[in-house]
């Protein structure tokens, strides 16, 4: 079910048609989906969660849909210094010009406190400004909702890491945007 609602929110923002009229496959026409693979996050207890990301859109405009264990290069649209779009890339393109995303459960993130079930999110920006965005994680926990987690932008030209002490199934980056260089750097 869950998968549905993460689907019809990033289809409605594919066009003015409604999410309820579109199709999996119409939307996949307009955004790149992924073709197949399962995403498998361990739970405490020696339990893990699957979930099938087929037919689950890469991007659509400046939102990501990220699962554990992908990496994923995307190529921002700038018009007037502005992302306006983010492009998945199947084969990694010239590194000045592509955003990479790595979100992966790690045995080393948080051991002791959530025995190694913790996850981490790794950002490379390869520009001279700034990237903001937005994260909503979905916790393998049974509910439905999306909840917002703090995020902090990440710097001109490096790579920066988000840590949860706890397993997450799903992480939806919204809203990727450049920041001025001579604002502040914070973490919201």
């Amino acid at each position: 079910m869950w998968r549905k609602a993460v689907f019809l929110v990033l289809v409605s923002l594919l066009s003015s048609v409604s999410a309820q009229e579109m199709t999996r496959e119409e939307a996949c026409k307009q955004v790149y989906c992924r073709k197949g693979g399962v995403a498998v996050v361990n739970l405490p207890g020696d339990r893990h969660a699957s979930l099938d990301m087929t037919g689950m859109p890469v991007v659509v405009g400046r939102d990501v849909n990220i699962f554990p264990g992908e990496t994923l290069d995307l190529e921002p649209k700038v018009e007037k210094g502005q992302i306006v779009a983010l492009t998945y890339v199947e084969k990694k393109r010239p590194a000045a010009k592509t955003i990479t995303i790595s979100f992966e459960q790690d045995k080393s993130v948080a051991e002791g406190v959530a025995n190694g079930l913790g996850m981490r999110l790794i950002i490379t920006n390869p520009f001279d400004r700034p990237l903001r965005y937005e994260a909503y994680i979905k916790t393998p926990d049974g509910k439905e909702e999306y909840s917002y987690t703090s995020s902090c932008p990440v710097h001109q030209g490096v790579s920066a890491v988000e840590e949860w002490p706890y397993p997450i199934e799903h992480l939806a980056l919204v809203g990727f945007k450049f920041l001025p260089l001579a604002g502040d750097i914070v973490c919201e």
